[in-house]
């Protein structure tokens, strides 16, 4: 397995999982779980696994059984719910297909349609920054995405270059919703901040603090701001000290707004930046 001398406790290759996935290599790893490439012995065909294993706080001893260290309950939570979550929006969001979910390992499984291509952050880095014109054409089947996911009560809150694909067939998909919050089970507190430098809103920093739309629309237009100027915007916490974006010749009026430090200045729907972009 090409990647897994850099991801600790990962599946060893060839392992079997629930009589029916081989595990092939790594695709990827974040803070909460590992993805795998496996390969489904039933239909033939290649497919995405990932696995709930927490950085830092999981590992194995000889086998395939998860063992954590601390209390880790929260995060498997919150990985039951990433299922759940992609399990309802499958169809009318451009996400991967999630196809089952597995309890196994004494952990947890989210079983995927794999879909090969590159982040929009390698893409970016490989083909350099691009114009608004064609920016806002790429991003289009994420912003109608983030409108359909919104209209059901779905905040993504991780929206990222790293969190776009681009398949080799041109699609453009959202991936990884481990942070994703559902509105119908009430309106939600920040009771564990999780953030990503540059792309979250000075919100998603604090304790006890209410996301809502305007929270993913931040990060979308910050990563409309790293497809136009290559960089990422100047962090969150920085700018409440002196607000700095950088980069802003290049950068519509539409997105700064959306990039507003104060939530009430921002955009509170999709549609309002949409047709702001026309």
């Amino acid at each position: 397995m090409e990647n897994e001398k850099y991801v600790k406790g990962a599946l060893k290759r060839n392992t079997v999982l629930h009589a029916r996935y081989r595990i092939m290599d790594i695709l990827g790893q974040g803070g909460f779980g590992i993805v795998y490439l496996a390969y489904d012995l039933r239909q033939a065909e290649n497919i995405a696994v990932k696995e709930y294993f927490p950085y830092g706080r999981a590992f194995r001893t000889g086998s395939s059984k998860v063992i954590f260290q601390e209390n880790c309950m929260n995060g498997y939570k919150q990985f039951v719910r990433e299922a759940s979550v992609m399990e309802e929006i499958n169809g009318y969001v451009e996400t991967p297909a999630v196809w089952g979910f597995i309890r196994e390992n004494n952990t947890a499984y989210i079983v995927m349609e794999y879909i090969k291509g590159v982040t929009l952050q390698k893409w970016i880095e490989k083909y350099g920054n691009i114009d608004a014109q064609n920016c806002f054409g790429m991003l289009n089947p994420v912003m109608q995405s983030l409108d359909r996911m919104h209209g059901r009560g779905i905040l993504h809150m991780d929206i990222c270059p790293e969190n776009i694909l681009i398949s080799d067939t041109g699609k453009v998909k959202i991936i990884d919703f481990g942070s994703a919050v559902d509105l119908k089970y009430g309106s939600p507190s920040i009771s564990e901040p999780t953030y990503r430098n540059g792309f979250s809103p000075p919100e998603q920093y604090e304790k006890n603090k209410m996301p809502g739309t305007w929270s993913d629309l931040y990060a979308l237009c910050a990563t409309i701001f790293f497809c136009l100027t290559g960089t990422k915007p100047e962090d969150a916490r920085k700018r409440l000290k002196t607000d700095q974006l950088g980069g802003t010749g290049k950068i519509p009026e539409a997105v700064k707004k959306g990039l507003a430090l104060e939530e009430k200045e921002r955009w509170q729907d999709i549609k309002e930046l949409l047709e702001a972009l026309k």
